[in-house]
């Protein structure tokens, strides 16, 4: 049985009429003012609806943030930082019967010093270190070797520790009077000036060094060769930070303790023969009391002694320090040549009602050459010039 098969009438010529005519009522429509008016319309419309969406949402939002706001003011505690009272650091009392007692107690110190800490590398000049020269480092006694370098550490004995190690030896005793300690910064980063500076101020000034120099154990062994005593500074975020940018070390706040931590080591790692270690610590960290504590107990477990630059801000490190008894001294001025006479006369009248007086400044041109005058007016006041670490001696000893 067979089906026809249908066939539309549609020829080829139908389908091009039609769409002609589907072109032609298109364009029609297109000019008619009717559409583009219900199209504009239709458009306003949505735009309209977009805009009351958006602004809804926003109205919502911030009436949201207010009521979050308004709930958490009862609910947030403040944070508020109060200084406790520092405990008490112990003071040495030291009896002597005669200054000339003293310094004879003084000098055998020394020896027994020399004797004890002579094991290490042999001295670095071919030529007969002066005679005020100090004990070369590292002294194996107060050296911990690792794969970063050299750390500093106390003895196995614990009778050493690298603060007395590198400290430079001074006598003093009941009769000597107000003291200053001056710290120069920046010492090693001009040749020029650092060699000019170990021969031409008295080796009573205490030498301040970058971790960043790259020959700082060269200039920590020239500064030693010619008696003078150093110490190597940490870099703090402060609150100029980063328009005072300490480089790429600096411990920040928002670090990690991991992170901050091997900042630290790092420092610590850069050289061997410094008696301890400076720092600014203001206000930035005056929070960050776990982080401080967690450096800081580091530091004094190694034997280190710290010099604060901004003791007024933060006295949290000056606490730590004293748990471990170790040494802790503030600086009262850090200055630069520009205020230098008043902050000289400043320094000197700090140490006549203090017994002791620290100031910090930095070594450049103008500093170099005025410094000497400086030292001279100190010297002319009837007050001792002494490195930093007797300082700090000084003022927590007690004579009978």
């Amino acid at each position: 049985m067979s089906e026809d098969i249908i066939t539309p009438d549609i020829t080829l010529e139908d389908i091009e009429d039609r769409g002609a005519d589907t072109t032609r009522d298109l364009k029609s429509l297109l000019n008619h003012k009717d559409f583009w008016q219900a199209l504009m319309f239709g458009v306003g419309v949505t735009l309209l609806l977009i805009v009351l969406i958006v602004s809804y949402s926003a109205l919502t939002a911030k009436k949201t943030y207010q009521t979050l706001t308004a709930q958490l003011a009862h609910e947030v505690i403040e944070i508020t930082v109060k200084q406790e009272p520092l405990p008490q650091r112990s003071v040495k009392t030291v009896t002597t019967h005669s200054v000339d007692n003293q310094e004879s107690h003084a000098h055998s110190d020394a020896e027994t010093t020399t004797q004890e800490t002579n094991e290490q590398a042999p001295v670095q000049s071919e030529h007969a270190a002066p005679s005020n020269a100090l004990t070369p480092a590292p002294i194996n006694a107060v050296t911990e070797y690792t794969d970063n370098g050299l750390l500093p550490r106390i003895s196995d004995d614990g009778k050493q520790t690298p603060f007395s190690a590198y400290k430079k030896p001074v006598s003093l005793g009941p009769d000597t009077g107000p003291v200053i300690a001056l710290g120069l910064q920046d010492f090693g980063l001009s040749q020029s000036l650092s060699s000019k500076t170990i021969t031409a101020l008295p080796n009573e000034v205490t030498l301040l060094i970058s971790p960043y120099l790259s020959d700082a154990q060269d200039w920590i062994d020239q500064a030693r060769h010619q008696g003078f005593e150093t110490w190597m500074n940490i870099p703090f975020e402060t609150a100029e930070y980063p328009q005072k940018d300490t480089g790429a070390q600096t411990l920040l706040k928002r670090s990690s303790l991991k992170l901050n931590m091997d900042k630290f080591t790092w420092a610590l790692s850069r050289a061997s023969g410094y008696a301890g270690v400076y720092a600014t610590l203001d206000e930035t960290f005056v929070n960050s009391e776990s982080m401080l504590k967690n450096l800081f107990n580091v530091l004094f477990m190694r034997g280190i002694g710290y010099l604060e630059t901004a003791p007024q801000t933060n006295q949290q490190v000056e606490s730590i320090s004293i748990s471990h008894n170790a040494p802790y001294i503030g600086a009262d001025l850090v200055f630069s040549h520009i205020d230098a006479p008043d902050a000289i006369d400043a320094l000197i009248n700090a140490a006549k009602t203090n017994k002791v007086a620290i100031g910090i400044t930095t070594l450049n041109p103008a500093m170099a050459e005025e410094l000497p005058s400086w030292i001279q007016k100190i010297k002319d006041s009837n007050i001792t010039l002494v490195p930093i670490s007797a300082a700090y001696e000084y003022k927590w000893t007690e004579y009978e």
